[in-house]
């Protein structure tokens, strides 16, 4: 039986990713494996599921981004915090919460920018906690 072929099957098949299943599978066609070439052909396969998963987790990370802040988004003025925890511009932040396309690359936050995220929104709400409206 040919290690390749079982491999395109599997992958075929493989509509909700690397579950225990298609591991028990793998473990199956790897038991049939006989030559260095059909170990390889495995290991192969196994990394492009791997990097696949990846790539998903790195996606979904970068929708909850706009996810936490819709609420947010809702209430405190975009331009604000982009001009005085960043000193940028009300795109340069909206292009991070939404994972735009910028110069052919997905802009994100990095660490320090989560940072200064959390930051603005902690100061924010501390300084809406402290005003209140009296009566004259």
């Amino acid at each position: 039986m040919n290690i390749q072929e079982e491999l395109k099957k599997l992958e075929a098949i493989m509509t909700d990713g690397l579950t225990a299943e298609n591991m028990a599978q793998i473990e199956q066609i790897k038991a049939m494996a006989t030559t260095p070439e059909d170990e390889a052909a495995i290991e192969e396969f196994v990394a492009r599921q791997l990097e696949d998963i990846e790539e998903d987790v790195t996606e979904m990370e970068e929708m909850t981004y706009r996810l936490q802040m819709e609420e947010v988004l809702e209430i405190v003025n975009l331009s604000y915090i982009a001009k005085k925890y960043f000193g940028r511009t009300q795109s340069w932040l909206s292009q991070r919460i939404n994972g735009c396309i910028v110069n052919g690359k997905k802009a994100t936050f990095t660490s320090s920018e989560i940072e200064t995220l959390n930051h603005a929104l902690s100061d924010i709400a501390q300084i809406i906690g402290s005003h209140t409206v009296r009566f004259c």
